[in-house]
């Protein structure tokens, strides 16, 4: 048996194209259509969680 999602529809707020999404939106907080999410999480920098001090040069140490 699966529980079936509550889905709520919004404007995209770059394409204002209606778009439907599976949580509630926050107001003031930018909400996407699939194609502009896309777009928006290829130009974004991976963000790497973990040690800030890594250095890859130094990484081969560590694994020994």
């Amino acid at each position: 048996m699966s529980q079936q999602r509550t889905m709520y529809e919004v404007k995209c707020t770059t394409c204002a194209q209606t778009a439907t999404v599976p949580f509630k939106p926050t107001p003031g907080k930018p909400v996407y259509c699939k194609t502009c999410f896309s777009k928006n999480m290829a130009s974004q920098p991976q963000k790497i969680v973990g040690n800030n001090n890594f250095e890859p040069k130094q990484a081969w140490a560590r694994r020994r």
